[in-house]
């Protein structure tokens, strides 16, 4: 799988080692943007316009996150609960002090939580699985392989 293929596609497998390093290098990217635009524009940090600098990431993120989920054998949909969550966390902005922020932050350090255990935690499935084979080469090797090597 290529560099662009991990950071802009849904489809296969990603190892832990990979999503780590993805994850850590969208942050930073997501970081020297912000501050980019903030010492370029001379932006506030709680300037709406710093919120949607967020969106620049989305789309690898979650398309890191989705790979990751299958390497889980888990479907790419869960990513929806991330979706959800920031969504509510952001409505929850609106209103500051109120119980709708209280339990959005929950619901944020909760899923936050699930995210860091199944993501970047738990190992893959060891071999092939629904979602293609393993990232790490483990496990038996589909019939065209072997006579492709011997070939």
């Amino acid at each position: 799988m290529t560099f662009a293929q991990k950071l802009f596609g849904f489809h296969g497998r990603l190892r832990r080692r990979d999503f780590w390093l993805l994850f850590i290098l969208m942050i930073g990217a997501s970081a020297a943007l912000a501050f980019a635009v903030r010492r370029g524009l001379g932006l506030a940090p709680d300037d709406p316009w710093m919120d949607a600098l967020n969106l620049v990431t989305a789309w690898p993120m979650t398309a890191i996150a989705v790979k990751r989920l299958h390497d889980r054998d888990r479907s790419g949909w869960l990513v929806i609960i991330i979706w959800a969550q920031t969504a509510v966390s952001m409505l929850a902005a609106l209103y500051p002090g109120s119980r709708l922020q209280v339990i959005a932050q929950v619901l944020f350090g909760l899923v936050q939580l699930w995210m860091l255990v199944d993501l970047g935690i738990l190992d893959g499935t060891k071999g092939p699985n629904r979602y293609g084979p393993s990232p790490k080469g483990i496990g038996p090797t589909p019939e065209g392989e072997i006579s492709e090597v011997f070939a």
